[in-house]
């Protein structure tokens, strides 16, 4: 989590499952003036997440964007 937070400037956490070391639930948050930028972000580091999960599989992802 500590090189997706530096990587993509976004706050992340291991929030459920921390029980069971076979499963993990990850939150990440990024806060911007520019929806399509928080996405764009968010999708970035997904795809980070993705590429060095050493062979772990993602089983659902959820993205909410709160407009205020």
């Amino acid at each position: 989590m500590r090189r997706v937070r530096a990587e993509f400037q976004v706050a992340a956490a291991e929030v459920g499952e921390r029980d069971r070391w076979q499963l993990a639930e990850l939150a990440i948050a990024c806060v911007s003036a520019d929806g399509r930028h928080a996405d764009e972000v968010l999708a970035a580091a997904l795809a980070y997440i993705e590429t060095h999960s050493a062979g772990a599989r993602i089983t659902d992802v959820s993205t909410e964007l709160v407009r205020l």
